[in-house]
């Protein structure tokens, strides 16, 4: 379980450093 939670929290921060990051533009 803990692993399918660590998953979607890493791709959580690669797609909120990727809004940022397009926000930045």
């Amino acid at each position: 379980m803990p692993q399918c939670l660590a998953k979607p929290s890493e791709n959580n921060l690669v797609d909120q450093i990727s809004r940022f990051s397009s926000k930045l533009g």
